[in-house]
Parts: C-alpha cells; structure tokens; sequence
C-alpha cells in the first residue's frame, strides 16, 4: 500500500509541472531589466512576433531581445523609461507539447515596475558573438557607484551619478 501512494504521488507531483517554463520576478526597479529563461517543447521556433507587453490591457513596445541556445530560449527586456505601473509579458499565439498533448494558448506572466530606481542601466542581457563586443552602463542613482565586472580577468570602474561607460571586450586577448 505505501509503495502505491509514493507512486501515485509521483504521479501527482509531475502533472503540477508546466510544460513551459518561464519565469518573470513580481517586481522591477526603474531601469531595470528583465533577464529570464524561456524552455518548453514547443511546436514551432518561438519568434520575435510572438512576444508582446502590455501596461494594464495596453499594448506597449519593449525594448528587447530573444536568443535561441540550445533547446531553451533567452529573453532580455530594457525596462530603461519605464513608467511604474503593471505590466505583462506575454507568449502569444505558440503551440506546445503537454505529454502527448498540443496546447494552443497564450501564456501570460505578469509584473510590477516599482518606483524604486535600479543602480544601473546595461545595454545588452546577453551576446552571442564571435566578434569584439561592447556593452553599455549608466549610474542611474544620484551618488557614485563601484562597479565590478569579469570577462577575462576581474576589473573594477567608478561611475558618476548619471556617467556613461562603454566596455570594451576583446575576444583576440
């Protein structure tokens, strides 16, 4: 009897899972940035056309990027000038695997921009690149702030309330 309610249980436990998974945190700072894992098996390739935002029922344009690497999806959103208020990201129009199941339905997930300011603004999530690259950061607090990055080795920059500093990375060296 206890080896069938384990089982049963197990079975309980794995039909509680999403298909998708897509994570997106409750709240934002100001300037901030969304950075979140898309992974699901979904029917076709996931595309630019099939992420929308919303500001209550409002549909709203986002600065942002989606890359594929591997199997799951990358999704980076610029928060930069965004007025506090609700927000939605949603996956509209995909088609999913649930066990043995096509799912045709939208998948919403919903969050806060708050009035709290992020302590930086940053130009790019992610790069997939075979080439030199540069990212840009802004202090977007009213003091200075230490900032600590690490490609090849760890270094450090000091940024001004409100300075601008392009980082400069080298795939030869």
């Amino acid at each position: 009897m206890k080896k069938l309610t384990t089982f049963i249980f197990v079975l309980v436990m794995f039909s509680t899972i999403s298909a998708v998974e897509f994570n997106v945190d409750e709240e934002y700072p100001q300037g901030g940035a969304i950075l979140t894992k898309i992974s699901g098996s979904f029917q076709e390739t996931l595309e630019d056309k099939n992420i929308l935002f919303y500001r209550g029922n409002v549909r709203v344009p986002m600065d942002y990027d989606l890359n594929k690497i591997s199997d799951e999806y990358y999704l980076y959103v610029s928060l930069a000038d965004k007025e506090p208020n609700n927000y939605s990201v949603v996956l509209e129009e995909i088609e999913y695997l649930e066990g043995a199941n096509v799912i045709e339905e939208d998948i919403r997930r919903n969050f806060t921009i708050t009035g709290e300011i992020a302590d930086f603004s940053i130009s790019k999530g992610f790069i997939m690149t075979e080439d030199d690259f540069s990212i840009t950061v802004q202090n977007l607090q009213e003091t200075r702030i230490n900032l600590t990055y690490e490609f090849v080795e760890k270094d450090k920059a000091e940024l001004f309330s409100g300075e601008i500093l392009e980082l400069d990375f080298d795939l030869e060296g």
